[in-house]
């Protein structure tokens, strides 16, 4: 080996100390991969294997649906009658494939006892219940006459 010249770096670090740092600094490396990999994989997971939940909760962000009742005022005609004004409306549609069951799996008698049911916790009283039972049987003839229509409240019935 060549003497080399008093005061250079290699004469100033001891062996001992050159091998102590370099086992430090083999640690710092091994500790720096240990965390690029670990980001690495968890950009992985990310992107790939979460997929389907971040792109739902992207299009969450995105846009929000707020659905809103139009709200339209009255409208009379020419002659100064009302033709539309605002007023909730309801319909109760009792399908007949209830309870599992097939299309035709609803008897009129378990029809009737559901209309009761229903017609208590309205409180409808017993008379409405009696203008609608023959509605109901035609209903279940799968046509409804037309003196059981109404402009306000018709309703095209088709039977499955």
């Amino acid at each position: 080996m060549k003497p080399s010249k008093p005061g250079a770096p290699a004469d100033r670090i001891p062996k001992r100390e050159r091998d102590l740092l370099l086992r430090r600094s083999d640690v710092i490396r091994l500790v720096l991969a240990a965390i690029f990999a670990l980001l690495t994989f968890r950009l992985y997971a990310l992107q790939f294997l979460n997929k389907q939940e971040f792109s739902g909760l992207s299009q969450k962000n995105v846009e929000r649906r707020i659905v809103l009742d139009p709200v339209r005022g009255r409208f009379f005609d020419r002659n100064g009658d009302l033709l539309v004004k605002n007023e909730p409306y309801y319909r109760l549609v009792l399908d007949r494939s209830w309870r599992g069951k097939t299309a035709d799996g609803l008897s009129m008698k378990e029809c009737q006892e559901s209309l009761n049911k229903v017609s208590r916790l309205l409180g409808w009283p017993e008379t409405k219940l009696e203008k609608l039972n023959p509605i109901l049987q035609a209903v279940f003839r799968g046509w409804v006459p037309d003196q059981f229509r109404s402009p306000s409240g018709y309703v095209i019935l088709q039977d499955r």
